[in-house]
């Protein structure tokens, strides 16, 4: 009996120890977190087994076991896939905000400096170091549209699964209005740099565009606003009450709020520049500005929430 007894003990020993070995087939991460446990359910398992049905009822086990495995590590390492593919979206859409936002800041800053010294004094030295650098950064708007575009890919990637139908229209909506806005953009800096030589001084600025381009850009960069901030607004409105976010779930409709308000503010630049003296254009230009710094802040903020730290990455991982 005693004998039976070790020869017994022996197999379930080796069918642990093989069982073990064999858990290398589910993913690392899968394994740190089920690896024991899965492995202490079959050693019960053998050990009932054995005591019901000797060896044959190990071999049972062992059956089971073995094809539960190879499905269960095929289904792991398909959902890890996803989830790895996710979490690099999100990611990357953390990195555009927190760039284009940053670029956008950037902008908007020496937009404000240059109004403001302009304001103090016309001829002002200040504003003529700062302005060369400011037309330069403001044609990068077609390039910070494709990053918050890549920034509201990331943004789903990581609400998907509780944003819901609305939170999905909206996202897209908004994309949609970014690429209208990057569009219109990108023709005003096209005509921009093709007369490089038109701008050379704050009180020297005009451009040669007998077809009204640069204005037919700024129409579609204006409407573009409308439609990126429509949508941001109505995915704003579920990130906040579905906590899309682990922490500052107001962002994504704070960068909706801002939008509109940019829009207001160039519309109100656009209605009352004509009828104004210079020092009231750059009390224009600086809320115009002032506003545009908000917003590129916001941005930089919902890039630094986006990205998914620790038992996070688990949360994004459930929620595939």
């Amino acid at each position: 009996m005693r004998s039976d007894r070790r020869e017994a003990g022996w197999a379930v020993s080796l069918s642990v120890r093989a069982y073990r070995r064999l858990l290398a087939a589910y993913p690392r991460a899968f394994r740190q977190r089920y690896g024991a446990p899965m492995v202490q359910v079959f050693r019960d398992c053998c050990r009932e087994a054995e005591r019901a049905a000797g060896a044959g009822g190990i071999c049972q086990v062992w059956l089971m076991a073995l094809s539960d495995l190879a499905v269960s590590a095929l289904k792991e390492h398909r959902q890890e896939e996803v989830h790895m593919s996710r979490l690099s979206w999100i990611r990357l859409g953390s990195l555009a905000a927190l760039i284009g936002g940053s670029v956008g800041a950037l902008s908007a800053g020496l937009a404000l400096v240059l109004a403001t010294a302009q304001l103090l004094d016309e001829q002002s030295s200040l504003a003529l170091a700062v302005f060369p650098v400011q037309v330069a950064v403001s044609r990068a708007g077609p390039v910070l549209w494709l990053l918050f575009v890549l920034a509201l890919i990331g943004l789903q990637a990581r609400g998907a699964g509780r944003a819901g139908v609305l939170g999905w229209v909206g996202i897209t909506v908004a994309a949609l209005g970014a690429v209208v806005t990057g569009l219109g953009n990108g023709l005003d800096a096209v005509i921009m740099a093709s007369q490089a030589d038109g701008c050379r001084t704050p009180q020297n600025c005009n451009y040669y565009d007998p077809d009204h381009y640069l204005y037919l850009g700024f129409m579609a960069g204006l409407l573009g606003s409308v439609i990126f901030a429509s949508g941001m607004i109505v995915s704003g409105i579920p990130a906040l009450r579905r906590r899309v976010l682990s922490r500052h779930n107001g962002l994504p409709l704070l960068v909706g709020v801002m939008a509109l308000l940019g829009v207001a503010a160039a519309v109100i630049a656009t209605f009352t520049s004509p009828g104004i003296d210079g020092a009231g254009l750059q009390k224009v230009a600086i809320m115009f500005a002032t506003v545009a710094l908000v917003a590129a802040v916001v941005w930089v903020l919902l890039g630094a929430a986006m990205w998914p730290r620790g038992d996070e990455e688990v949360i994004v991982q459930a929620a595939v």
